[in-house]
């Protein structure tokens, strides 16, 4: 603010010095950094900083990301070693979770360049799936313990708790959808840097979803036999979000030399939406029938809530910006690292594996994470 009015006296006084011939050169630069706002007031104009292509009618453009990202989701633990063959105390070894690796995703938008008042109007579209899996096998003086199946689960059929294992089994499915609708304002606030600020709407829909399988074990004593033998267990546990909420974020560009500029964007949102858990656990020994009924060992556990999810996501990098065909149209090619971060969006139902009798689960409670780098290609005309 106080450059252009700096500037703007500096204009006035260079006319008074130049004389009447400039006035009107003078009227014409004033009018382009000055505004009569809706309540009639006045200040200085920011100047719009998106493409200007020079074609007839609406302005759109298109844009296509690669993604190359990293997942991470907090509470996928499956088991944890025991320096024992039976998990007798005390115990000493390390947990087991399973781990992502980076996957490809796709992200694509589009845009119109709105004339009243130089806003853009877009939408994104992001797809992102990654799946991980992890074992473990216990040696001759080693065993595992469960920790995502309920410890009572083999004591209907074979009168035993589940206390430990030799093989464990586990694999972690991501599948994520998200959109966003945003109306923004892309204008410089000096010659070397611009600012766009937005607001809109993002939808979330999100399905995580672990299988775990134990197996192994003396069933013989001592100890009761308490492990598994040539029986199994296996668990399945989903956690599934939709939602929609409100969007706002702050983009920003500093411009460097030949088209190059360094970009840093951040937004966030509040999510509302439906939270479906499921969780099931399946004895592979046979049931023990009655003649009044069937006695399996087979728990199905689900929960159903709505709830806020809290997001927000990050970028940082890289961009080439260059007119092209007479500048009917605008390209940019941007790389950049990516962060975005769900809170709370993994539900699923722990047991409680302290209760060998009743049946005890606690919600995880736990975030998602994706991040790694963007590759985008955008084309305005």
């Amino acid at each position: 603010m106080k450059k252009n009015l700096l500037w703007m006296s500096t204009l006035f006084a260079s006319a008074l010095v130049a004389g009447p011939a400039t006035l009107d050169e003078l009227n014409d630069q004033m009018e382009d950094v000055r505004v009569e706002t809706p309540i009639g007031a006045y200040g200085a104009y920011m100047t719009t900083a998106r493409p200007e292509v020079d074609v007839c009618g609406e302005k759109i453009y298109f844009a296509m990301d690669a993604i190359y990202w990293k997942a991470k989701v907090g509470s996928t633990d499956y088991a944890y070693s025991a320096n024992s063959p039976f998990a007798t105390k005390p115990i000493k070894g390390s947990n087991k979770d399973v781990s992502f690796n980076f996957d490809w995703g796709l992200q694509v938008g589009a845009g119109l360049h709105i004339d009243h008042g130089d806003w853009d109007l877009s939408g994104q579209y992001t797809y992102f799936q990654s799946n991980a899996r992890d074992s473990y096998t216990a040696g001759a003086n080693a065993s595992a313990v469960p920790l995502r199946a309920y410890l009572g689960i083999t004591d209907v059929v074979t009168g035993r708790d589940l206390k430990f294992c030799t093989k464990v089994y586990s694999q972690f499915s991501l599948d994520m959808n998200s959109g966003e609708v945003v109306l923004s304002r892309n204008y410089y606030n000096s010659s070397k840097l611009s600012f766009n600020p937005h607001f809109g709407l993002k939808g979330a829909w999100i399905n995580l979803n672990q299988v775990s399988k134990y197996s192994g074990g003396d069933t013989a004593p001592p100890l009761m036999g308490t492990g598994l033998g040539d029986d199994n267990v296996k668990v399945a546990d989903a956690s599934r979000f939709g939602g929609v909420g409100p969007k706002a974020g702050f983009d920003s560009k500093w411009y460097l030399d030949n088209g190059f500029s360094i970009f840093g964007n951040m937004g966030a949102s509040l999510i509302w939406g439906h939270m479906h858990v499921n969780h099931k656990e399946r004895f592979s020994h046979p049931p023990v029938i009655y003649s009044s009924h069937t006695v399996e060992g087979k728990v199905g556990v689900s929960s159903s809530n709505s709830q806020f999810v809290p997001y927000a996501d990050m970028q940082l990098g890289l961009v080439y910006d260059t007119y092209i065909n007479e500048k009917q149209q605008h390209l940019s090619i941007s790389a950049g690292y990516d962060l975005q971060y769900y809170f709370r969006i993994n539900q699923m139902l722990l047991p409680d594996v302290t209760k060998f009798i009743e049946y005890g689960y606690d919600k995880a409670d736990q975030d998602l994470s994706m991040h790694g780098l963007t590759i985008t290609a955008k084309l305005d005309f």
